[in-house]
């Protein structure tokens, strides 16, 4: 029996879940076995390979170089082995049963949703697809735990354990403030003008979006003060009641709105983008055929970045 004779796929996927958390609790929960499984695991690798693929102390996990170099080998493979095993049972089965789109507000799916699910249905009679709000409170703990299929959510996502899937909507930035706020009346506003007032963020949204969103200073340096709040309600009241302002997007009053609350376009942010995320591990052809019908409706439709928001009436 040579090396490679006693080397297991699940020995592989525990090495490669641990390369990419740097954890081995949070490499377990998301295979969902035990943590003593996964470290039987990755030792027994480590024992065919002859080499340490982690460095590990009570503090921290680093890949060796070994295992460094067996990621970077391994990983493209793997890949390309779900890949094959999802369509061949594609091409066997087809698609059937409940697709569960979770949705973090329904900016996040964006005007094409409706389009982008018919699509799916009419594609994939014996299959439908269930919409699941989500709660700002905790946008992907139902995606990691198995509750919806897949998540629409503004971008961007970097995850170790998840795909990012195509883009939904695009929308232009906007900040949202009371109707007799001193910006309400300008045409446009800048970064720099955000130096001494309160932006609203939700503490559980994940970091990189609200990096992407709420800037923690202006580009000359001053800094810009944050607020954590606890629902769009909420935040909305308070913006209203000019305690704080909230940098957010153009069609964002399309679905929520609130007496007393303007919104001016932020000439100096890029576009926004939300869109379709989902388990690596969990990748069904289900999931696979949603992102494919999303592709087709969204991508010959540039008209969906939304360039001018609604403003109040002059």
């Amino acid at each position: 029996m040579t090396m490679w004779d006693a080397v297991e796929l699940r020995q592989l996927r525990a090495f490669l879940a641990v390369a990419e958390e740097l954890h081995f609790g949070r490499a377990a929960d998301r295979l969902r076995i035990s943590q003593s499984r996964v470290s039987q695991l990755v030792s027994t690798l480590e024992t065919i390979v002859g080499e340490p693929l982690f460095d590990r102390n009570s503090r921290r996990v680093a890949l060796t170089p070994a295992g460094e170099l067996l990621r970077r080998r391994v990983q493209p493979a793997y890949a390309d082995l779900r890949r094959a095993v999802l369509d061949l049972r594609e091409a066997s089965e087809g698609v059937r049963g409940e697709l569960r789109l979770g949705v973090l507000l329904a900016t996040s799916g964006g005007h094409l949703l409706g389009e982008i699910i018919r699509l799916f249905e009419s594609r994939h009679p014996a299959s439908s697809v269930t919409v699941v709000e989500l709660a700002w409170q905790e946008p992907l703990g139902p995606l990691r735990r198995g509750e919806v299929d897949l998540t629409a959510i503004r971008f961007p996502i970097r995850q170790p354990d998840l795909t990012v899937g195509p883009v939904l909507a695009t929308d232009s930035r906007v900040l949202a403030v009371a109707d007799d706020h001193p910006l309400a009346s300008r045409r446009s506003v800048s970064v720099e003008d955000l130096a001494g007032e309160t932006l609203a963020f939700t503490p559980n949204i994940p970091p990189e979006i609200i990096e992407d969103f709420l800037p923690r200073t202006t580009p000359s340096g001053r800094p810009i003060a944050r607020r954590p709040v606890a629902n769009p309600l909420e935040l909305l009241m308070l913006v209203a009641r000019r305690e704080l302002v909230h940098a957010t997007i153009a069609s964002l009053p399309d679905y929520v709105s609130h007496p007393g609350v303007t919104f001016v376009p932020i000439a100096d942010l890029p576009p926004s983008h939300a869109g379709l995320v989902w388990r690596t591990e969990g990748e069904t052809v289900a999931i696979r055929a949603f992102a494919r019908a999303a592709r087709d409706v969204v991508g010959d439709r540039p008209d969906t970045a939304r360039a001018t928001p609604h403003l109040r009436p002059a």
